[in-house]
């Protein structure tokens, strides 16, 4: 076995990494000993955004420029970061 090869020694694989960094930016709830689920995994701009479409806004895209600075950003980008919001499991659960 190669320096640097052993499981525990050896490099970290990037789904490993990933899978890490996930983990780590899922708040923490002290009292029950366990990451947070819910609507507490969604960022505060993604809750502003939930609010906005539960609120009325007439498309994603509306709803997202209500959010988001979308000034430097083209239609076709904003539908895209829109729908790739919507398709979020949290946010698709909560604006039905």
């Amino acid at each position: 076995m190669t320096a640097g090869s052993h499981a525990t020694n050896g490099p970290v694989s990037k789904a490993k990494r990933l899978d890490l960094r996930l983990v780590e930016v899922m708040p923490w709830d002290e009292a029950a000993g366990s990451r947070v689920k819910g609507e507490d995994r969604l960022t505060p701009r993604q809750r502003h955004f939930v609010a906005a479409m539960i609120a009325g806004a007439p498309t994603a895209s509306a709803g997202y420029r209500k959010v988001y600075t979308t000034s430097n950003m083209a239609n076709k980008t904003i539908w895209d970061e829109a729908s790739r919001l919507m398709a979020h499991p949290v946010v698709s659960c909560r604006t039905g």
